[in-house]
């Protein structure tokens, strides 16, 4: 049986040292629970491999007809990373608008960039 909502907080150094456990995590949250939050609020650092799993998670969950969100508060070193990193044109310091400024993070599985309505 499927639960409705799981959070998980991506917690502490989101780094290409903590992401095979956080993505066994995130896949097995997604396998059992139609949508998936994941929180940023107690991270520490975040490299390119942790804003793939970001990605990846969107991805897997798309696939299996689930969703996969970002939520909570995104700290001042998380932030400016993304931005510096170029994956947000903006300081975003919520989890709901880094849903938005990821780079086609908030697009469905199979929308081409140029097809997007962002009327």
């Amino acid at each position: 049986m499927s639960t409705k909502v799981s959070v998980v907080n991506l917690h502490g150094h989101v780094t290409v040292s903590a992401v095979p456990e956080f993505q066994e995590l995130l896949r097995a949250r997604i396998d059992t629970t139609a949508l998936v939050v994941a929180s940023l609020s107690q991270a520490e650092e975040i490299d390119l491999a942790g804003v793939q799993l970001l990605y990846s998670a969107r991805r897997y969950a798309a696939a299996q007809g689930k969703r996969f969100e970002l939520t909570g508060s995104v700290p001042e070193a998380i932030a400016e990373r993304l931005f510096h990193g170029g994956f947000v044109s903006s300081i975003v310091r919520d989890g709901k608008e880094l849903n938005r400024q990821l780079h086609e993070f908030d697009l469905p599985t199979g929308v081409a960039p140029e097809d997007r309505d962002d009327d």
